[in-house]
C-alpha cells in the first residue's frame, strides 16, 4: 500500500498516474508527509499500528507533519480495517488520546471523516472529539437518541444549534465512510461519499487546551465506540462534495474494471 499526492483530478476526464517501485537501491526514504498531506490536514490516523498495551504514549501515529500522535488507551486487539488495518474499540473503556496542540484549535471551517464498522446498532459511538470531558468543541459521532437513532451527527457545545444529523443512518455492521464538514455556518453530513443532510450551526469552536479523543467522547461508558475505526482524518477546511466522494470512491473498492475508480492497469515498463 502507498499514499500518493496527485495535484489535480478531473471529474470529467480520466487521469493517468505512474508508480515507480522495485528499486532496492533507492535511498533515503522518499516519504514526504508534508507533500502528501497539505497544511490544512491537522491529523490523519491510519490506526494500523500494532497495539502494545494500554498506557503507551504516542503509539498511534499521525501521518501528517504535525506529529499529533495518539496515546494508547485501547485494550481490544482486533486490527480489522477497511484499508490495510484499523483498530477495534470494545465499548467498555477504549479510546485514543491525542494531546493538545495548537493545530487542533479549529475555529471555523472543518472536515472530520472516518471509516467505521459498527459491532451493533442503536448505541452511541463517538468517532473523534475535542473535549475536556465536560465541554465539547467539535465531535463526529453516531447518535443513539430516539430522534436521530443510528444517524451520523456533528456536535458542538459552542454553536447554535449544538448539533446536526444525517438524513440516513448506519443500520448494519458493514464498513461505511462517514464525514461532516462545516463551511461558514453550513454543516453537511455524508455517508459513503454522498450528501445526507445539511443545516446551519452558528458560532466559533472554542480556542483552548483540550485534547482530542478517538473512539470515546469522555462523557461516560455509554459514549465509547463499539466496533472498528480506520482512516480518521481532521482538516481545518471544508472539503467539497466532490472531494468527499472521490475519497470514498478511491478507498471503497480498489479492484480494477471499466466502471471502477481504477479503470485499467498498464504494462510494466
Amino acid at each position: 500500500m502507498a499514499w500518493v499526492r496527485v495535484d489535480a483530478l478531473s471529474k470529467s476526464a480520466d487521469a493517468t498516474i505512474y508508480i515507480y517501485y522495485g528499486n532496492p537501491g533507492l535511498a533515503p526514504s522518499a516519504r514526504d508527509a508534508a507533500g502528501v498531506w497539505d497544511t490544512s490536514y491537522k491529523g490523519v490516523w491510519h490506526l494500523s499500528e500494532e497495539q502494545p498495551g494500554a498506557g503507551r504514549p504516542r503509539v498511534y501515529k499521525d501521518a501528517t507533519s504535525n506529529d499529533n500522535h495518539g496515546d494508547d488507551n485501547v485494550s481490544a486487539t482486533g486490527k480489522d480495517g477497511k484499508i490495510h488495518r484499523g483498530q477495534k474499540f470494545d465499548d467498555l473503556n477504549d479510546f485514543i488520546l491525542v494531546p493538545h496542540s495548537p493545530e487542533l484549535n479549529i475555529a471555523g471551517d472543518i472536515t472530520i471523516s472516518s471509516w467505521i464498522k459498527r459491532a451493533g446498532t442503536q448505541n452511541y459511538g463517538s468517532i473523534l472529539t475535542k473535549t475536556n470531558t465536560k465541554h465539547w468543541n467539535y465531535e463526529l459521532l453516531i447518535s443513539s437518541s430516539s430522534a436521530a437513532l443510528d444517524k451520523v451527527m456533528f456536535w458542538s457545545d459552542d454553536t447554535t444549534p449544538t448539533m446536526r444529523h444525517s438524513i440516513g443512518g448506519i443500520v448494519d455492521t458493514s464498513w461505511h465512510h462517514v464525514a461532516a464538514t462545516r463551511s461558514g455556518d453550513t454543516v453537511t453530513l455524508y455517508i459513503d461519499g454522498a450528501v445526507s443532510g445539511t443545516g446551519s450551526m452558528d458560532g466559533a469552536f472554542g480556542n483552548n487546551a483540550y485534547p482530542l479523543r478517538i473512539g470515546d467522547s469522555g462523557e461516560d461508558l455509554s459514549a465509547v465506540f463499539h466496533g472498528y475505526l480506520d482512516e480518521v482524518r481532521l482538516s481545518s477546511v471544508a472539503r467539497s462534495a466532490d472531494w468527499i466522494a472521490t475519497g470514498y470512491n478511491n478507498q471503497s473498492d480498489t479492484s480494477v474494471g471499466p466502471n471502477k475508480f481504477i479503470k485499467s492497469l498498464g504494462p510494466e515498463e
